[in-house]
């Protein structure tokens, strides 16, 4: 019966992609406006981040549409300075089945000196500061109307709600980390921006997406240099390129090679999975480089591998056919990688 509907998924989701693969759609989201600001820093006038994040969301979709014409569709979730419940902007992406949705925000702090671009993609938030930001762009809902039962009691404010919007994003969650890393290396080369890394915390507004979602913060407005570069016309340029570049590499990598998984696993470990067993593995980091299996960070360890697709580098460890050992082993590996999860290998692929 598992067979049956996984074949039945895997038919009709390739009988759409055949009918759709002309057409990439893609939504963009300029985060806030209307009554919601945003993060507002500096003065004589003070910088809104909704206007800023909006100029820079409009120079992306126009790049994109004159490079690509008829074959990229471009949906904003906004074009002007209105107010836009969360839900509505995600609801915006699934009802047009877009491909991907990117999110655009400039980051804030108390501290002044702190700068750089990041870029989130959905998960459990690995430290303090990650949790802080999706903290303040859920607080949005806050200023929604009857947002207690339209958001089903979830609570921007608490830990707890954020780590339970986690599932619905994690079949994408790959795509979305390649196209993060994308933009943070255009950020540095192209951009000249200090790279803070690609980051995993809850956000609202790509929790419930069908599609691969990334969430970037462009950069601190809270700082005094930061601010007038992402204010000024020549740097939303900067920005908008940046992005639009990650964004071309992401698209030709999806369509030349979706679905192709080349798995890197030594001949010897091949032995147990061609009998149609499956293996279950532990994978705990990604890389967009290759790490040699025999760095000192895989020590102790059990059964160091890894597996790659679309150009970033997968690791595992602890493989096996028994389910409940390799979970058991996960618990431990957590302890250091808490982003650890089981996935799942036949005949040397992965199965989803």
């Amino acid at each position: 019966m598992r067979l049956r509907l996984l074949w039945l998924i895997l038919f009709f989701s390739s009988r759409a992609f055949a009918q759709d693969s002309a057409i990439f759609t893609v939504v963009l989201d300029a985060g806030h406006g209307g009554k919601d600001p945003g993060t507002i820093n500096g003065n004589k006038p003070a910088v809104m981040e909704k206007d800023v994040v909006l100029k820079i969301t409009l120079a992306l979709g126009d790049i994109i549409e004159k490079e690509f014409k008829e074959n990229v569709k471009v949906i904003y979730t906004r074009k002007d300075d209105r107010f836009v419940d969360l839900k509505d902007r995600s609801e915006i992406a699934i009802k047009n089945k877009a491909d991907l949705f990117i999110s655009i925000h400039c980051n804030s702090s108390p501290s002044k000196k702190i700068y750089g671009s990041e870029t989130f993609v959905m998960g459990v938030h690995q430290n303090e500061n990650s949790l802080e930001v999706s903290k303040r762009e859920n607080s949005v809902i806050l200023l929604e109307e009857n947002y207690e039962k339209k958001y089903q009691g979830f609570d921007p404010n608490s830990p707890e709600s954020i780590v339970g919007i986690n599932l619905l994003q994690s079949n994408h969650i790959d795509n979305s980390i390649m196209l993060s890393s994308f933009i943070q290396s255009e950020f540095k080369n192209r951009a000249n921006r200090l790279d803070r890394g690609v980051k995993q915390a809850g956000f609202w507004v790509i929790s419930r997406n069908t599609m691969p979602s990334v969430l970037v913060e462009l950069g601190f407005l809270s700082n005094d240099k930061e601010r007038p570069f992402l204010n000024s016309k020549k740097g939303q340029e900067i920005m908008a390129r940046a992005i639009f570049k990650a964004f071309k590499n992401y698209k030709e990598i999806i369509e030349k090679k979706r679905g192709r998984v080349v798995s890197n696993i030594d001949k010897a470990k091949l032995e147990s999975k061609e009998n149609n067993e499956v293996v279950y593995k532990i994978q705990f980091l990604t890389s967009r480089k290759k790490i040699g299996l025999k760095d000192k960070m895989f020590s102790g360890m059990k059964k160091v591998g890894f597996y790659s697709e679309n150009n970033i580098y997968k690791y595992t460890c602890g493989d096996g056919t028994d389910y409940e050992k390799v979970s058991k082993y996960l618990d431990l590996i957590k302890k250091k990688y808490k982003g650890a999860f089981i996935v799942r290998f036949k005949n040397s692929k992965r199965i989803r």
